[in-house]
């Protein structure tokens, strides 16, 4: 028997930052923590910076790197370039895990992961779910994790 857990992750910062970030350190900044279809994907047709675009692709990889349970870098942490944020053809992200990010996504026995992205005015926000199944030896089991469960008291 296995019970189904919902992990989440969301993170807020301001599209500034970023900018900011880029314009003391340059352009090697960006490339840091985006792989180079990320950086590519947030550029426009002239070459400029998409900030807002840029600050959500970060939100993102923080909103990932939580609901995994590890946060960025540091001992625990997931590297950036492991969590790799992509658009599809109709314009909605997914989520490519690389090295630690994907081996800790096996090892929660994660089924799918989503994420969503907006920026409005002079922020950006980044939630994500990943839904992992728990193997339990009863329903009780289920009441003892992160579920909520109609078998639940």
């Amino acid at each position: 028997m296995s019970g189904t857990v919902l992990r989440s992750g969301v993170d807020l910062i301001r599209i500034k930052r970023v900018k900011d970030a880029v314009e003391r350190r340059g352009e090697t900044f960006i490339y840091r923590i985006f792989t180079e279809i990320e950086a590519q994907d947030c550029r426009t047709a002239t070459g400029k910076w998409r900030w807002p675009s840029l600050a959500g692709r970060f939100a993102a990889k923080e909103a990932v790197a939580k609901a995994l349970g590890t946060g960025l870098l540091g001992e625990a942490g997931v590297g950036l370039h492991d969590i790799e944020i992509q658009r599809l053809g109709t314009g909605q992200p997914q989520v490519i895990l690389h090295s630690k990010a994907h081996a800790r996504y096996v090892r929660l026995q994660g089924d799918s992961i989503s994420i969503s992205l907006a920026h409005e005015g002079e922020y950006a926000i980044a939630y994500c779910t990943i839904l992992c199944h728990v193997p339990v030896a009863d329903e009780s089991d289920l009441c003892e994790t992160e579920v909520s469960d109609s078998h639940c008291q």
